[in-house]
């Protein structure tokens, strides 16, 4: 369970969802975030891993709580956001 759901703790070999946020908050501030400033509507489609490190990083989920942040298979999420990329309530 800590391998799946912790901040910093990463199986054999592999990558701890800090590692993963790093990689994913990089792409979203690269490749997503201008178009939503724009006014985009952006899907993205990614594996459980770096979806939780998005919800983290959109939704400012501390570090010791993300291991509560549960998805459940196929489960969608839609945020909305203003111009200035501030995550609004709905």
């Amino acid at each position: 369970h800590l391998w799946q759901r912790s901040w910093s703790i990463a199986p054999p070999d592999g990558e701890s969802l800090q590692d993963v946020y790093k990689r994913a908050v990089l792409f979203f501030k690269k490749d997503v975030e201008q178009d939503l400033k724009e006014g985009k509507n952006v899907l993205i489609v990614a594996s459980h891993n770096s979806l939780r490190a998005l919800i983290k990083y959109i939704e400012k989920i501390p570090d010791k709580d993300i291991i509560n942040t549960e998805m459940a298979p196929g489960e969608l999420k839609v945020y909305e956001f203003d111009n200035s990329l501030n995550l609004m309530v709905r």
